[in-house]
């Protein structure tokens, strides 16, 4: 058993080379430029990551104060919850 394009006689063309940017080459001024563009890139991304850094820290403080604000709450339940008990045994 065979497959059809088995039976088929194939054309002999001359394979052409892949033009790559590795193997093409670069005048210093294109190598510059590249090299210009990827420490933007660098820069960039840099940036970013500091910029997630500090939100970061922006939450952080949020859930704290939050958390602040939670135990005051709590406190104050639990003041009002001894005065109602006082009050209670007192009658």
């Amino acid at each position: 058993m065979s497959l059809p394009s088995d039976d088929s006689d194939c054309p002999n063309k001359k394979l052409k080379g892949l033009v790559t940017m590795v193997s093409l080459r670069k005048s210093k001024e294109v190598e510059h430029l590249q090299s210009l563009c990827i420490l933007e890139l660098a820069q960039a991304s840099c940036a970013a990551l500091a910029a997630q850094a500090k939100y970061c820290c922006l939450q952080i403080h949020e859930i704290n104060i939050m958390c602040m604000i939670t135990v005051d709450d709590y406190e104050e339940a639990t003041a009002n919850l001894r005065n109602t008990d006082h009050q209670i045994g007192e009658v």
